[in-house]
């Protein structure tokens, strides 16, 4: 249910708005941990016109997205000056996610999931023509889009975010309506280069070279401010900046000279004043002058002083250079505190020998860059941060086996046949596990889970786990078996398991299959297809096989014809939903299309993106169309075709494949015309349409191909297609009926007459060594960088590369030259270059200022260094000899030469090798695998999943090496309760924490924090972690990963009551038993921090211990100083020893371990009781931090240890707080807090100080028994909000309704006043409960929504005061007055003065309504409302108008009750008393309600009572409208007298044809001027004491309501009145 706040927040508003913030910008301009929020305010931001985007030929943009409010959204829009049309942007709505590039738009089928941080990047090039679209990572959009004539994105363009923008001819920008995001944007990056796919995921915190997210970057204070807001769920952690800044220098002594360089002076400042953790990595200087950056301003030009000084206060400098340093941090801390961490630190001088250095605060820039920045110059590479694990957890739930109830039925005795043999399960209780010994080898374990269906209450067997079990049967035996219709299913599982265990589990270690098992294999599958109904889901299953056959070591030879047949006919039977069915695996993809014969044009096929190992990408084109960029396979059939369509007008079926290996084509003899030693070059792509053979075509068949070796000057290539017939019925390749056309080195076209298989051949017979030709070198490369293809088979090796050139001439652009000469020498030759850095004074200057690059005169020399691939069949030496023949060439042309002056060439390991991993998945062998490719295997528990495996290659070090394996998909074969079987030795206990740390991780879901673990699971792993501790040596690393689980679990939503004790004891021995060097160490993750420190006893004086710059969910930052000390600004928890503990210090002299511990969550300590003297209900409200001494116990102490610790709640002045320890052996062992021998002393409301005589873990309990409204209460006023408006709404409209249709009930003033106000509160009743809703609608209806319901809250409050106005003349002016237009005057009152009010609240601040969030703590959302923003206005208009109005009717109220009163006294004697006390309190009542005094209880909403009083105040006035049908409605007899009369059509009686029984009217003169005489007595009824009764019996002007009254008067002029009354009281 979407919730607002109950009605009592109209009346505490401002309680709640005080606690909003804007972020405001001191200091740090970073934005790191900061996000722009968009609501229902108009505010943008906008890049800073001080800044311009270059004209760039690729890019990147990242952003972070958070949708409050799914409707039409924009993320931001870049537009080129002069163009209206957004030159760069991202769009979306509920449906879609639109990415706008050059002016048009490329939609995403899938939208962004909302109130969920989500990552969104945008890549492009000019080389690649590409644009992709990334969410979270993963590609999502990849659109071939060609530039425009310029062939890059327009410099100097508007850039906003949220809001799409226009610029008028001044260039100002201008908002736009519509397409407005609602929620929130963070960390919006841009770069001057485009990332790959697998860059994507790991940019981490990688600050953009283009903009940035700083503060001074952009505007956001136009049309309305909006700053940025923090959001602890934006922090980012990381370890590697580079700093920008001016140095400045004085000499104190000009004649002493310093020897040192200017790079060792700024490495020597950046050590001196950096802490140990901070590495400086590399330092340089990129420019020195005695005329200096002017301005502070860091986008500014850089501009040359006059003078040869500028002044920092008393500080003149007299040289100046600018360096740039990298910083490495271990470990990572949060991006926005090590920014501020080293401003602070750079900001104050620094001496070094006769030097005094400083730098300008203002001209500093830090930013996190990726680790391999610290090189001087290279190309933009990202870290290896890990990949986020995709919560795919497995875990069987828990039932109590106390119920009394009738639980779930067991799965029943199952006999169960497979290929292991024939197994009896035996009944079993639901959640538990059968285990039986396997038949082959009985000592094997088969195990099978009884699993129970929530939603169908329903117990089922899962399928065995038959992994540790060996197969009774072979593929062999399956020429025994007849596939019929019935056991078609059953036939396919026993072959995926038959092959499973050749090619992966069991004796197919080396994962190959027979020429004989293939054979089977593929005659049985094509029974299945003879048979059976082929779905999609069998032909999935089927083509899955042949692809792990395809990819294992298999001889395919002897089997090609029956798979390309297999495969063939499955497309052909395949029954599917839709026109289109793709099927892709890593070695193979089938593609199958229904076409209509009416306007088909032609069909084309493509295949993108794939590599060896990967997945192909396919895409059809409904037309015969030129294959798109990136493509390496395609084939576009021509129109001629549509003669082989059905003639009856019916869909045919035409069937692409693809084929990712070339050991299917692996024949011995080509028979082609041409001599040479020819070998397939590419991949395999076919073409065929339903049963039909197509031939001899007059339109050809265009089939294009990448070349998976590059083709060289002197090599040939021919187009050949597979011949079925040919080589005794197993297939060759011909080249008969194909024309072959080479478009560059690395693609191939081919034109054919016919439908089969096509290929590439290359002739690989003339291969030379090495070549001495050259090639003209344009300014660009022109061979599009495209990494070689690891062909299976066949050796990839790495060499690394470092070469020195020597340029002459003219040159645009010298990197872009070198770069060109050696891709394009390399690809000629067959190799790839990867990896390339370059390295020179003139590059690196132009561009570190941006310098506009023109043509220079060169002669300078150039490093390079990059690493070549090559997948040749060659040895390593001569794969060697190539590149340095290569290499060793000069180039030149008219204006440039480049000549090779030095180079050194090594080779480098070509694969990750054979290795054996065991885990809880399993013992998986990953095979030798070539670097930069990923290998995938199956899952143990259940083979359809997959585990992969990425072989990376290290450029730093030129090594190879295995990633930790991603076994996301897979299911543990091992879980925590095992670990009670398992005992811990000294030799197994690292392999232990390792075990523990996978099972943890997989049942709270690898760190999301989604998962828990059970109370007997935390004990397994608390008792399994304290034996670690007790055999092992308890290192720095081993204490790490300890903490990290601890942390991790205390993250978790595990209920950690049960484990409290064995947590607190486990970390203190971890802390006095660990070894680390040096004297300190600390341990910090985000729910807790361990700092130990050996101290000597000499000059012990106490030692403090801090913890600052923590808030939830962060790591906080430990200090330590040795010394009794009060705690930094800053501080949330402090604990300062006395020097008395000397006393417990070793005596001979020896260090002595000191631990302190800090707990960031409160779980750990959720007691249920808590032992303190003082009675009221306590909370724990701050963190929690302990100390102790090596194995001591320390207590009784004479001096205090003083602990400060700031109060997660603010504490308010009825509240109190208490300084508590937790005592271990207290609620029966599992500890509770406890209050002896501690002192508090509250500093302020955020700050509690104690001071306690003994050491253990402290912390301050809140008394919240007196505390304000809870969330719960808030809750519940709520729904009492809703339910009253609601209820209220329909009596006041059945109300409204009564009186408008029966026209004598209408006759009296009272009741048009009534009317009047009922129509106020019924319209103020549907604004409060549609606001929400329509605050959803954008802005304006919002605007809309919070103006009307400030007018009717004001209508109402002023027909309350006019009702009372009325009476007070009706009851107490008892005069004969005559008012003409009496109504009328009323109505212009009562709606004209609330007119009034909002118009001028409206001319005097048009932002005065809005919308703002109200929270609910329970589920943390948050739900726009429509209402007055500005606190003056809402006191002034709202407060003061209501509290006056009440005020008012209050003194009304009073005065008639008075009134009353004394006429009940002055009644005759005669007179008879009628309804006594009851009446009285109805009369009462019915004032109350209808003068609005309900609203009073506010007032009284103070002390202890506060929370009952609100409880009234939401009920009374949330039901007043219901309150009004009741008294002026149901009680009313003439109002049921009309009903009755309507109902039962007694229209006519004339004894209900008026009120004649209860009142009686005098006639009055039609030219009186007075109110008009008086009859000698009328009757006014109590209940009906306050607007809509009878009128008076007196004149038309002055009804109004009353008790039942007897007015006697004479009829005498109105100067001499006498009047007599009488009361009586009487039941209606």
């Amino acid at each position: 249910m979407a919730r607002s706040p109950p009605i009592i927040m109209l009346w505490l508003w401002l309680q709640s708005s005080m606690y909003l913030q804007g972020s405001n910008i001191h200091g740090n301009p970073s934005l790191w941990g900061k996000k722009a929020e968009f609501q229902i305010k108009p505010c943008m931001w906008q890049l800073d016109p001080g800044l311009s985007v270059p004209e760039l030929e690729e890019l990147s943009v990242c952003v972070l997205l958070r949708l409050t409010v799914i409707t039409e959204w924009t993320a931001f829009a870049y537009k080129a000056p002069g163009n209206p049309a957004v030159e760069l942007g991202l769009e979306g709505d509920d449906q879609r996610i639109t990415a706008v590039l050059f002016g048009a738009r490329w939609p995403l089928n899938e939208s962004l999931s909302p109130k969920v941080w989500q990552s969104v990047c945008l890549t492009w090039s000019a080389a690649s023509r590409h644009l992709r679209l990334y969410v979270n990572g993963t590609r999502r959009l990849d659109q071939a889009v060609d530039p425009p004539a310029s062939g890059r994105l327009a410099p100097n363009g508007t850039l906003t975010l949220a809001w799409p923008h226009s610029v008028d001819q001044n260039g100002t920008v201008w908002r736009e309506d519509g397409k407005t995001l609602m929620g929130g944007i963070g960390l919006f990056r841009m770069w001057a280069r485009e990332w790959r796919a697998e860059e994507i995921m790991l940019l981490g915190c990688v600050e953009g070279d283009v903009v940035s997210w700083d503060a001074r970057h952009w505007n956001h204070r136009s049309p309305a401010s909006c700053p940025p807001k923090e959001d602890t769920s934006l922090h980012c952690e990381w370890s590697s900046y580079e700093i920008k800044m001016w140095a400045y220098i004085k000499h104190s002594n000009t004649s002493d000279a310093t020897n040192s360089s200017l790079e060792s002076i700024t490495r020597h400042w950046m050590e001196s004043i950096f802490p140990l953790n901070f590495s400086v990595q590399n330092v340089s200087v990129l420019s020195q002058s005695r005329r200096c950056l002017a301005g502070d301003n860091p986008a500014a030009l850089y501009i040359q002083l006059p003078k040869k000084s500028k002044e920092f206060g008393n500080f003149t400098f007299d040289y100046c250079f600018l360096s740039k340093v990298f910083v490495s941090i271990s470990p990572k801390k949060s991006v926005e505190l090590v920014q501020a961490d080293m401003r602070m630190k750079l900001e104050p001088e620094f001496s070094y020998d006769s030097l005094t250095l400083r730098t300008d605060i203002h001209d500093l820039s830090i930013q996190p860059v990726a680790p391999l920045y610290t090189m001087t110059e290279p190309p933009p590479i990202v870290s290896e941060s890990p990949r986020p694990a995709t919560d795919t957890t497995f875990s069987f739930p828990t039932m109590s086996t106390n119920s009394t109830t009738e639980g779930p039925k067991s799965c029943p005795e199952e006999t169960l046949e497979s290929k292991y043999g024939v197994y009896l399960w035996p009944e079993t209780f639901p959640f538990d596990i059968q285990f039986m010994n396997c038949q082959r080898p009985f000592y094997g374990i088969a195990f099978r889970v009884c699993k129970f269906d929530i939603d169908s209450d329903m117990t089922s067997w899962e399928d065995p786990d038959m992994t540790y079990c060996k197969p009774l049967r072979n593929i062999s035996d399956l020429h025994y078996w007849n596939v019929t219709a019935e056991n078609a299913m059953d036939m396919v599982q026993i072959i995926q398991h038959l092959l499973y265990y050749e090619l992966v589990s069991g004796s197919g270690s080396d994962g190959e299959l027979s020429a004989s098992d293939m054979v089977t294999v593929m005659g049985k599958l094509d029974d299945v297809v003879d048979v059976s109904v082929v779905t999609a889901e069998l032909s999935n299953d089927i083509f899955s096989m042949i692809s792990d056959i395809l990819i294992s070591r298999s001889d395919m030879a002897p089997v090609s014809n029956m798979v390309l047949k297999l495969t063939e006919r499955i497309g052909d039977k395949a029954v599917f939903s839709g026109d289109l069915f793709n099927v892709a695996f890593p070695a193979m993809a089938v593609s199958m299309i229904n076409v209509k014969p009416k306007n088909f044009r032609g069909i084309t096929f493509c295949v993108t993106n794939y590599a060896d190992g990967m997945i192909p990408e396919l895409m059809v084109n409904e037309s015969f169309a030129e294959p798109i960029p990136g493509t390496v396979a395609s084939i576009a059939l021509p129109a001629e075709l549509k003669n082989q369509l059905a003639a009856d007008g019916n869909k045919t079926r035409f069937q692409f494949q693809f084929y990712g290996v070339q050991d299917l084509f692996n024949d011995t003899d080509i028979a082609i015309e041409a001599e040479g030693n020819w070998t397939l070059n590419s991949y395999v792509i076919s073409a065929s349409i339903n049963n039909r053979t197509v031939k001899n075509l007059n339109q050809s068949v265009e089939v294009t191909l990448s070349n998976n070796r590059a083709m060289q000057e002197h090599e040939k290539v021919m187009c050949v297609s597979w011949d079925f017939g040919d080589n005794e019925g197993q297939g060759r390749w011909n080249s008969t009926g194909c024309e072959t056309r080479a478009i560059s080195a690395i693609k191939t076209s081919c034109s054919c007459n016919h439908l089969t298989n096509f290929a590439v051949l290359l002739d690989i017979s003339r291969a030379p060594m090495t070549t001495n030709s050259t090639q003209q070198c344009p300014s660009s490369p022109t061979t599009t960088k495209v990494p070689l293809n690891n062909t299976v088979g066949i050796m990839v090796s790495f060499f690394g590369v470092n070469l020195t050139l020597k340029l002459n001439g003219n040159a645009t652009n010298p990197t872009t030259a070198i770069e060109c000469w050696l891709y394009e020498r390399l690809v000629l030759n067959g190799m790839d270059m990867v990896d390339f850095w370059i390295f020179g004074n003139s590059i690196r200057n132009m561009k570190q200022y941006g310098v506009q690059q023109i043509s220079h005169r060169l002669n300078e020399e150039y490093n390079c260094t990059f690493h070549v691939r090559g997948n040749l069949l060659s040895t390593v030496k001569e794969l060697e000899t190539l590149i340095v023949g290569t290499l060793n060439q000069t180039f030149s042309n008219d204006t440039l030469s480049i000549q090779t002056t030095q180079l050194m060439v090594r080779y480098i390991g070509p694969s990750c090798p054979e290795e054996t991993l065991k885990t809880i998945y399993g013992v998986y062998l990953w095979p030798e695998t070539f670097p930069q490719n990923k290998r995938a295997l199956k899952c143990q528990r259940d083979f359809n999943r997959t585990a992969f495996r990425d072989c990376k290659f290290d450029v730093d070090s030129d090594m190879t090496s295995w990633e930790v394996p991603d076994m996301t998909e897979c299911e543990p074969l091992t879980i925590i309760s095992d670990l009670n079987d398992w005992n811990v030795t000294a030799e197994n206990a690292m392999d232990m924490v390792q075990t523990i740390q996978d099972l943890v991780d997989v049942e709270l879901g690898s760190g999301s924090g989604d998962g828990e673990l059970s109370a007997s699971d935390m004990v397994t792993v608390m008792g399994k972690l304290d034996d670690v501790v007790d055999v092992s040596v308890v290192t720095a690393e081993l204490s790490n990963d300890i903490f990290s689980m601890i942390s991790d679990i205390l993250n978790s939503r595990s209920d950690m009551a049960p484990v409290s004790n064995m947590v607190l004891k486990l970390t203190e021995r971890i802390g006095d038993k660990a070894v680390f060097s040096g004297d300190l160490f600390n341990v910090a993750f985000p729910a807790m921090a361990v700092s130990m420190i050996n101290v000597k006893p000499k000059n012990f004086r106490g030692i403090t211990f801090c913890v600052t710059n923590y808030a939830d969910g962060m790591t906080p930052e430990l200090m330590v100083n040795e010394s009794f000390a009060e705690p930094i600004p800053g501080t949330v928890a402090s604990i300062a020893l006395p020097a008395e503990l000397k006393n417990q210090l070793a005596a001979d002299g020896n260090k002595t371990r000191f631990q302190f511990q800090f707990y960031g969550v409160q779980d750990l300590f959720n007691d249920t009781g808590i032992a303190i003297k003082a009675e009221g209900n306590w909370t724990l409200n701050s963190y929690v931090i302990s100390a102790s001494i090596n194995n001591r116990t320390v207590k009784n102490l004479n001096q205090s240890v003083e602990v400060t610790l700031s109060n997660n709640r603010a504490m308010q002045e009825h509240e109190n707080v208490t300084c508590v320890f937790w005592d271990f052996g207290d609620n029966e062992g599992q500890g509770r807090w406890n209050s002896t021998g501690c002192e508090t002393r509250a500093i302020s409301a955020i700050k509690t100080s104690c001071s306690c005589n003994h050491l253990t873990s402290f912390a301050v309990l809140l008394d919240i028994s007196r505390a304000p409204m809870s969330e719960k209460d808030r809750e519940i006023m709520t729904l009492i909000s809703y339910l009253g408006c609601g209820i209220s709404s329909i009596f006041l409209g059945i109300t409204l309704m009564t009186y408008l249709i029966f026209g004598k009930l209408r006759r009296d003033h009272p009741s048009k006043i009534l009317i009047n106000l009922s129509a106020a509160l019924l319209a103020l009743n549907l604004l409060y409960l549609l606001n929400t809703w329509m605050s959803s609608y954008g802005y304006g209806l919002c605007i809309l929504t919070a103006v009307l319901m400030h007018f009717f809250l004001l209508a109402s409050f002023t027909w309350m005061g006019l009702e009372a106005l009325h009476m007070y003349f009706a009851l107490i002016k008892v005069f004969n007055a005559y008012v003409r237009s009496y109504i009328l005057k009323l109505c212009v009152v009562g709606w004209g003065v609330p007119l009034i009010i909002v118009g001028v609240v409206l001319a005097t601040d048009v932002d005065a309504y809005g919308s703002s969030n109200i929270t609910s703590a329970a589920d943390e959302t948050s739900e726009p409302f429509c209402w007055i923003q500005s606190d003056v206005h809402f006191y002034v208009t709202v407060a003061g108008f209501i509290l006056l109005v009440v005020l008012g009717n209050t003194g009304v109220f009073v005065v008639v009750l008075i009134q009353i009163r004394r006429m009940r006294t002055n009644k005759p004697l005669g007179k008879p008393a009628t309804g006594g006390s009851a009446q009285d309190l109805r009369a009462a009542a019915s004032l109350t309600v209808l003068l609005g005094l309900t609203w009073l209880s506010a007032f009284f909403a103070v002390g202890p009572g506060r929370t009952v009083m609100l409880y009234v105040f939401c009920i009374l006035n949330s039901l007043q409208g219901f309150f009004i049908f009741v008294f002026h409605c149901l009680t009313k007899e003439n109002v049921r007298k009309q009903w009755r009369t309507r109902l039962t059509f007694d229209r006519f009686n004339p004894s209900d044809s008026d009120w004649s029984r209860s009142t009686s009217r005098p006639k009055q003169e039609p030219n009186s001027h007075a109110m008009g005489s008086v009859d000698t007595s009328s009757i006014i009824k109590a209940s009906e004491f306050s607007s809509t009764t009878e009128s008076l019996p007196v004149h038309p002007g002055r009804e109004g309501a009353g008790l039942l009254l007897q007015v006697a008067q004479p009829a005498s002029t109105p100067n001499n009145i006498k009047t007599n009354t009488s009361v009586s009281w009487s039941n209606q």
